[in-house]
């Protein structure tokens, strides 16, 4: 009180004001700085979204890589079986088997029935696989009529993942 007591009122005045702007600057600063964080704050989500989009789309894009590979490994097989060309046969079997494993995997967060029937296919498919060394071994005989059960089944599946009217990683249409 005692240092403003010897400012005329003018010099008062001129204080006043600028104790008065300085506040309404604290304030306006307070406000942008709220406006910045909101907008850091859709920013971050908005990279959030563009990540998980970037996501889906690389499982998509990877799981039809997956089921391509597929589609020309049964076609070899075939011809493999069809030549009795066991070591080969086994081998695709054997690459099915992977490529089934992959589709599982990619199906398994959206879809877990779907995944688990990936599961028994690849399990199938090893088997298979098997059967083919001990086949080539003369172990056993290669079980013509299960193969010729196996194949729609095996073909459908990949099938349905495969081709631009094919189903997403979640069992949708695209």
């Amino acid at each position: 009180m005692f240092a403003i007591g010897f400012l005329s009122e003018l010099w008062r005045d001129v204080l006043a004001s600028l104790g008065a702007a300085g506040t309404l600057a604290s304030v306006a600063g307070l406000v942008y700085a709220i406006y910045q964080i909101r907008k850091t704050k859709s920013a971050a989500e908005a990279a959030r979204v563009a990540s998980e989009e970037t996501r889906t789309l690389s499982r998509q894009d990877y799981q039809r890589y997956a089921v391509a590979n597929a589609v020309q490994f049964i076609g070899e097989l075939k011809a493999f079986v069809a030549g009795k060309v066991w070591e080969r046969a086994s081998l695709r079997f054997s690459d099915l088997a992977v490529q089934a494993s992959q589709v599982a995997n990619l199906q398994r967060p959206n879809d877990p029935e779907t995944a688990n029937q990936w599961e028994i296919l690849a399990d199938e498919l090893r088997q298979w696989a098997q059967s083919c060394e001990k086949v080539l071994a003369g172990q056993i005989k290669f079980q013509q009529g299960k193969w010729t059960k196996l194949l729609p089944r095996l073909e459908s599946m990949f099938h349905t993942y495969h081709g631009p009217f094919s189903l997403d990683d979640r069992g949708e249409k695209r």
